[in-house]
C-alpha cells in the first residue's frame, strides 16, 4: 500500500487485536533507502517505532551496505557490507 510520502507500508503482522508489527519501506528513484518496524503492543495506544534500516549504493545501484538502528534512540546495532563477486 503506497502512502502520501511515497512510501510503501506493508502488511502487519498482528499476534492479536492489540499486538501488530507493520514494516514500511522508504524509496528513492526506484532504490530502497529506508526501513522502519512499528509495533503496537497493549501498553501503548498508538504504534512504536522500534527499529529502522538504512540501504547504501554503489554507482551501478547495486547494494553496499545495510545499517540498522535500535530506535527510538536511532542507535546502531549492526552494519552488513555487500560484495560482489564476479562468476566465472
Amino acid at each position: 500500500m503506497r502512502l502520501s510520502d511515497g512510501s510503501e507500508m506493508s502488511n502487519s503482522t498482528c499476534y492479536s487485536a492489540n499486538n501488530c508489527i507493520t514494516y514500511i519501506y522508504q524509496y528513492t528513484e526506484g532504490r530502497k533507502i529506508r526501513m522502519e518496524t512499528w509495533v503496537l503492543l497493549p501498553e501503548f495506544n498508538s504504534p512504536l517505532l522500534t527499529e529502522s534500516e538504512e540501504y547504501a549504493y554503489d554507482e551501478y545501484n547495486r547494494i553496499t551496505s545495510t545499517i540498522r538502528f535500535l530506535e527510538p534512540d536511532h542507535r546502531n546495532i549492526s552494519i552488513l557490507r555487500h560484495y560482489y563477486y564476479p562468476i566465472r
